[in-house]
């Protein structure tokens, strides 16, 4: 993801009240680009092996993901959140994105690949006030059709399961994902495939829950719940709540690897990363110490080289992040590594 963000502040005379509105603009873009590996080398240690930057610059696909067939529009224009509003100091925060936001790859069992990221609605698949492709107006906050419409302007999950279609002109079909709830806010779910069929982590704690999707049109259902008790423990004794990151992958025979993440406003982000189990429930197994990255570090992807089954010692876990949301990094693991930063639990 590329993006980047401008304040304004305004002050405004609204019905002989002064209000101070202040205007946040978040430019989202989803980069992308799709090249064969050739002349590489992940067994080694030498970082110029490895050929991560590869030959070509990555592209903005916002325009390749279709967001509603029938009307033939893109991923654009998207409408605009409920603004906060101080009653007593009358101020007026607005935040307007323009593009999608933490979009997550996930390779697929037939050699393709899908991509999940969340976003506010286009205004394509809205029809307010008989208008189709037309927004609530955030200007009237007195008009309760209004206010009720814009109730379910928030941050969903969405899927772009044909992820190489971004690629041609034609285009793929993103759709929103059917769980959850409408009118709060959805992201941070963690994919997974399992017999070839997707799944997501729901959420992490109190319950590790797993719910099925189909790709064609985001319907989901629950399928499974586990308490992870030590996380549950942790959270008690240390006053956290666990959020998902990056998406999962196999480890081995019996577990996943998976990533979550814990953010303080003032200490920041704090990752670690967790196997479950590799068939239904998909109960949590063990989880790790926390990683060695930055506070401002944000954790976006997961993979494992070279095989899931190996073994080996030369065996990498790529864990991509953005750092201070200004630099795409990587954080490359050893197997034994991470083996060795598991905790014990009582």
């Amino acid at each position: 993801r590329a993006h980047n963000v401008t304040s304004t502040t305004t002050v405004l005379n609204e019905d002989s009240t002064m209000v101070t509105e202040q205007l946040l603009q978040f430019k989202s873009r989803i980069m992308l680009r799709a090249e064969p590996l050739t002349n590489f080398n992940f067994a080694s240690w030498n970082v110029d092996d490895w050929r991560l930057d590869g030959d070509e610059p990555l592209v903005s696909i916002n325009e390749q993901i279709v967001s509603h067939r029938g009307r033939d529009t893109r991923w654009t224009d998207l409408c605009e959140q409920k603004p906060d509003y101080n009653i007593e100091s009358n101020y007026r925060l607005r935040k307007q994105v323009d593009g999608p936001e933490d979009p997550k790859l996930l390779g697929k069992a037939d050699g393709g690949y899908s991509i999940s990221f969340s976003s506010y609605p286009p205004s394509s698949l809205f029809t307010f006030n008989g208008e189709r492709n037309s927004c609530p107006d955030i200007a009237s906050d007195r008009d309760e059709t209004n206010n009720a419409a814009l109730d379910v302007v928030t941050m969903q999950m969405y899927l772009v399961d044909d992820g190489a279609a971004l690629e041609t002109s034609e285009g793929a079909q993103g759709v929103r994902l059917d769980c959850g709830i409408v009118d709060g806010t959805e992201k941070n779910w963690i994919a997974f495939e399992y017999e070839s069929k997707l799944y997501y982590i729901y959420s992490i704690e109190p319950h590790h829950r797993i719910v099925h999707v189909r790709p064609s049109d985001g319907a989901c259902v629950e399928l499974y719940s586990t308490e992870p008790f030590f996380l549950t423990k942790m959270k008690k004794q240390k006053e956290l709540s666990f959020r998902g990151s990056a998406t999962a992958i196999r480890y081995s025979y019996d577990e996943y690897l998976a990533l979550l993440h814990t953010h303080h406003p003032s200490r920041g982000y704090t990752t670690m990363a967790y196997t479950f189990e590799s068939k239904p429930p998909f109960a949590i197994q063990r989880i790790s110490k926390p990683l060695p990255l930055h506070p401002r570090a944000f954790a976006s992807s997961l993979s494992l080289t070279t095989s899931m089954f190996s073994n080996k010692d030369t065996d990498k876990i790529w864990i991509g992040y953005g750092d201070a949301d200004t630099k795409s990094r990587v954080l490359v693991l050893s197997r034994k590594y991470m083996e060795e930063e598991f905790m014990e639990w009582c």
